[in-house]
């Protein structure tokens, strides 16, 4: 019995690694009232491109981001060249606090891996985020 739990173990952590990545509904609702606190940004939403798992996440975002007031051009594909593995979101910002901090920050609150990092050449009031492919 002991192997077959083994085993179901084994699969179920195969099915949650190969499942695509996702925010629900009561997580999506908690973002909303995070960052509508804030100062709308413009964010800038970059998805990796050919890959529909990465895009469907990045439409996820952009409603969210919408609905909390924020301003959100169209999606934009990107084809980043890299020397080393890509994290599963990358947030862009001007300052290491403020708006992109609590956008960091509500994306990791629902679990979901992502990065910040600083550039201060954004124009003011901008942050840019990049969804590339599940890590």
């Amino acid at each position: 019995m002991a192997k077959l739990d083994e085993i179901q173990e084994g699969v179920t952590e195969i099915n949650e690694r190969s499942a695509p990545r996702a925010i629900r509904e009561q997580d999506a609702n908690a973002m909303i009232r995070v960052l509508s606190q804030q100062p709308p940004q413009n964010v800038i939403i970059y998805f990796l491109m050919a890959n529909e798992e990465a895009r469907r996440l990045a439409e996820s975002i952009r409603a969210i981001l919408l609905a909390a007031g924020w301003q959100c051009e169209e999606l934009n594909s990107k084809m980043p060249f890299s020397r080393g593995p890509l994290p599963g979101i990358q947030v862009y910002s001007r300052e290491k606090t403020g708006p992109g901090l609590i956008l960091l920050n509500a994306i990791a609150d629902v679990g979901l891996h992502v990065e910040g990092t600083l550039r201060e050449n954004l124009p003011t009031n901008t942050i840019e985020l990049n969804v590339f492919g599940k890590p």
